[in-house]
């Protein structure tokens, strides 16, 4: 099991990025092209990746509380605690991440 100080630099900045409600920084952890689940919808690269993020945060605040982190080369399974203003909160998720090898940023999330 990975910890907070050796899992990969794309997702503890996708962490830092995601509570810190910051959009751009959201979304320059992954690649140009990336697919992100999430609320049972897919948003395909940077634009719609930064709406998304922008319309979340206007509705919702989350903080979250790393569990867990497995996984090797790139393809990783994070858990995740998040606390907020959302019915059934907290509420664990889990997160599926396939990172680029080229480059280490994250090219697909899903969130369950």
């Amino acid at each position: 099991m990975l910890n907070e100080k050796n899992i990969p630099q794309a997702i503890g900045q996708y962490l830092a990025a995601s509570d810190a409600k910051d959009a751009e920084r959201f979304v320059s952890v992954f690649t140009e092209d990336a697919l992100y689940h999430d609320e049972g919808k897919t948003y395909r690269g940077w634009e719609a990746i930064r709406d998304w993020k922008r319309d979340f945060d206007r509705k919702l605040s989350i903080a979250n509380k790393l569990l867990g982190v497995s996984g090797e080369g790139d393809r990783f399974r994070m858990q995740v605690e998040a606390s907020g203003n959302f019915p059934g909160s907290p509420q664990v998720f889990v997160f599926h991440i396939t990172l680029d090898p080229e480059n280490g940023l994250i090219r697909e999330m899903k969130i369950e």
